[in-house]
């Protein structure tokens, strides 16, 4: 009986010592982050942008969302790290994210998140934007700040439209057919995008030019000086050449997200610009003139 005694309180004490051992291992383990990530995803409304036929769907307002199978580019950086940043494809109703899967120091820090649209290869956070080479010439953006490691509450990315819209409408001399105006638009067509430090540098772009016909045209532009942006306008057989900053004057750069509209009237052998205004965050004025071809 003694000896039955004396096992039973052996076997009690190795076990409080493997158990108290095991509490120690796991005090000094940081918790494993299994949290699945959840994204909020949508377009951030700007006015009267063009129309998709193509995902993502935009209405009139410019606003739209996300369908299932649309993949952007996502990275999560830690704010204490930002070179160790987790860049990742993301196929919206596809891609299952969670904790675990994004690199931090700390189980209670936080990180920022960056997306783009269409998806991008990137190099340090960065990467290049030729709009003479892709065929989705309105990248879309998006930015999450200090997003608590962990956290259960879905992530809001509203994505924003990064390049200038510029748009011209043309009213017509009865003789004159909408097929018979042309419009070159020659610009900066490069830059390179920071998500990182959320900055678009076009100081080493080549120019390119765009060319539209019809009474209405539109061309993106990478946001740059007006005075580097020349339009030659071919209407019938009379051509005028001239750059946007002979015409703006209350602003001398097109901005990020916003739309520069240009109307022009054509008619006995001058073109008269009815008026122009910047269309989006806020109003930059309009100016008015003619210009005799």
């Amino acid at each position: 009986m003694k000896r039955l005694k004396y096992g039973v309180v052996m076997t009690l004490v190795a076990a409080c010592t493997i158990g108290c051992n095991k509490q120690e291992i796991n005090d000094q383990q940081p918790p494993v982050r299994k949290g699945k990530i959840t994204l909020h995803a949508s377009i951030a409304p700007e006015t009267a942008l063009s129309r998709r036929t193509r995902a993502p769907q935009l209405d009139e307002t410019g606003k739209g969302a996300f369908s299932d199978g649309d993949v952007f580019t996502l990275q999560v950086a830690p704010q204490s790290q930002p070179e160790a940043a987790t860049a990742i494809s993301y196929t919206v109703g596809n891609t299952d994210l969670y904790w675990s899967d994004i690199h931090t120091d700390s189980d209670k820090s936080s990180v920022d998140f960056a997306a783009c649209w269409p998806e991008q290869k990137l190099e340090n956070g960065a990467f290049l934007f030729d709009l003479n080479a892709t065929s989705s010439k309105d990248l879309l953006w998006a930015f999450a700040d200090d997003v608590p490691v962990g956290t259960e509450e879905p992530v809001e990315l509203i994505f924003g439209h990064a390049m200038h819209y510029l748009v011209i409408n043309y009213t017509l001399d009865a003789a004159l057919a909408a097929d018979e105006v042309t419009t070159e638009c020659t610009a900066k067509s490069t830059c390179r995008v920071n998500l990182a430090d959320r900055t678009l540098d076009n100081s080493d772009s080549p120019k390119a030019t765009f060319s539209a016909t019809g009474n209405n045209v539109a061309f993106w532009l990478i946001p740059q000086k007006t005075a580097d942006v020349q339009l030659n306008i071919t209407a019938g057989g009379t051509t005028k050449e001239f750059d946007l900053s002979s015409i703006v004057t209350g602003s001398d750069y097109l901005e990020s997200g916003k739309r520069l509209t240009i109307n022009l009237k054509v008619k006995n052998g001058s073109i008269v610009i009815e008026g122009n205004t910047i269309m989006g965050w806020e109003d930059q004025g309009s100016v008015e003139g003619e210009i005799i071809m």
